[in-house]
């Protein structure tokens, strides 16, 4: 199985969690623990194994299903949310080449797809709306997106 960066996993495709995930588990300790490795991996210059990711074939509407690796997902897809949220207007062009390549497609519709009532939350989440959980997933994932931002 080969290693890719980041940006070649996420090129071209758009993710869908599939009915039989569990819902957003990560606290803030995995949340800082996978924030530490990447920050010592930009420090040290060096790459950094983030874990394997397991998808299932594209289905109709062009969706991989992520059997494995959701939580890492979902985590690095609000980070990516925030850092390109921090980005100076005066930096507008990288924050247009971050946007469409992480976050959303040509068209506008964002590349992870969650499950049931998450999917609004998240989208509420990742346009910094600060929508309210009705779920302890939810509660957990507002959890982990602010203190993405904190940190």
């Amino acid at each position: 199985m080969p290693t890719v960066t980041l940006e070649k996993f996420f090129l071209g495709k758009l993710f869908a969690v599939p009915p039989y995930q569990r819902d957003y588990a990560w606290t803030q300790r995995n949340v800082d623990d996978l924030l530490e490795d990447l920050s010592e991996a930009i420090e040290s210059s060096t790459t950094h194994y983030i874990g394997t990711f397991v998808l299932s074939q594209a289905a109709a509407d062009g969706r991989y299903k992520i059997v494995d690796g959701q939580q890492r997902l979902t985590t690095l897809t609000m980070l990516i949310s925030v850092l390109t949220r921090q980005l100076p207007p005066q930096q507008g062009a990288l924050r247009d080449f971050f946007t469409p390549l992480f976050l959303r497609d040509i068209e506008g519709g964002w590349r992870l797809s969650l499950l049931g009532t998450n999917e609004q939350f998240f989208r509420r989440l990742m346009e910094d709306d600060n929508p309210d959980p009705t779920t302890p997933g939810q509660e957990r994932m507002k959890a982990a997106y602010q203190w993405i931002k904190q940190r």
